[in-house]
């Protein structure tokens, strides 16, 4: 996630000028969108590391309870047009880090910028390249 998050800080001009073509944003909202997502990249990095059991307090005499974060399978992440890059990252993120496939489903509206999102999760250039986890269907 932390390498996606530099991915899409070096190809921010790129995806700010896709988000203002495809909506008819403004320059400034459109690299607002970038700023909030990379952000939320960053912290699912480091929420990734997190990923372990955590004692939660019972009203039952006596018993322990354990909650432990584990994949589900394949989950779908709807994306709105209205703020594409932060609403597409929060809907695929979280479900990835914690070990889930995930295919997101993008606007008509805006599916260049959403194809973005999975752009910089598939690219090339990761040293040890992830396994294929997000899928956008046309």
């Amino acid at each position: 996630m932390e390498r996606a998050a530099v991915l899409l800080g070096e190809r921010t001009d790129d995806i700010v000028a896709t988000i203002s073509r495809e909506m008819g944003a403004t320059l400034p909202w459109c690299g607002f969108n970038v700023h909030v997502a990379k952000g939320m990249l960053v912290e699912a990095a480091a929420q990734a590391y997190a990923a372990v059991g955590k004692v939660i307090p019972s009203d039952v005499p006596g018993l322990t309870a354990l909650g432990v974060r584990q994949p589900v399978g394949v989950v779908v992440g709807i994306a709105p047009w209205n703020a594409p890059l932060i609403l597409g990252v929060r809907s695929i993120v979280w479900p990835l880090v914690w070990g889930n496939t995930v295919v997101l489903k993008s606007s008509e509206q805006t599916p260049l910028t959403q194809a973005a999102i999975v752009q910089v999760l598939h690219d090339p250039t990761w040293r040890r390249p992830p396994p294929r986890p997000a899928s956008v269907p046309s």
